[in-house]
């Protein structure tokens, strides 16, 4: 079993020119890809299309609450609170620039 499995990984795998995944390809891949590109295709425009509405969707949805009042709270809260992380940040890196002074 040990030989087949080998002789198996040696002929789909190798470096050869006609190896087994060459063959998988060419004589059945290959050929049914071919033979349904227009479903292919049509499968795909139509899943992208709905991938579209729904990120349009989501950015009217977000433009809507980034207008509301609600919206308009959440991002002046925002604001405040990087601003003072920000100024956290910076107080903490002066006080080790002083710090590092003493070295």
């Amino acid at each position: 079993a040990l030989r087949s499995k080998q002789w198996y990984q040696r002929r789909v795998r190798g470096p050869i020119p006609n190896n087994g995944s060459a063959i998988v390809y060419n004589n059945i891949l290959r050929p049914w890809l071919l033979k349904n590109e227009s479903k292919i295709d049509a499968r795909l425009d139509k899943v992208t299309g709905k991938v579209n509405k729904y990120v349009d969707d989501a950015k009217r949805e977000a433009a809507q609450f980034a207008d509301s009042s609600a919206g308009q709270a959440l991002t002046i809260g925002a604001q405040v609170t990087a601003q003072t992380a920000s100024q956290q940040i910076d107080d903490a890196l002066a006080e080790d620039t002083d710090k590092d002074k003493d070295i």
